[in-house]
């Protein structure tokens, strides 16, 4: 799919939980969750080492920990930037 560079709504902000949760849009698979301050996190659903959904992890001091070999910080949550995947964007 070839979408421009903007905004596009993923979810709604109250769908946007502390909890890692599974969503499917624009034929990505993606994860979102919400950090300790409140800062919305969506990334892409899949362990860079070994594809694990990372949907299926836990967050731990902001960071998304993947469930297959429990490592972490797949993501910089205290960066902020244009909401594309692996960026966080105010909530």
């Amino acid at each position: 799919m070839n979408l421009q560079s903007g905004w596009y709504a993923i979810l709604s902000s109250r769908e946007v939980t502390p909890e890692p949760r599974e969503v499917r849009r624009f034929g990505l698979d993606l994860v979102a969750w919400r950090t300790r301050v409140g800062t919305a996190v969506i990334q892409a659903n899949r362990c860079a080492h070994r594809s694990a959904k990372l949907s299926l992890g836990t967050i731990k001091k902001d960071c998304i920990k993947c469930p297959y070999h429990l490592s972490d910080g797949h993501i910089a949550p205290s960066s902020v930037g244009h909401p594309r995947v692996g960026q966080t964007f105010p909530g």
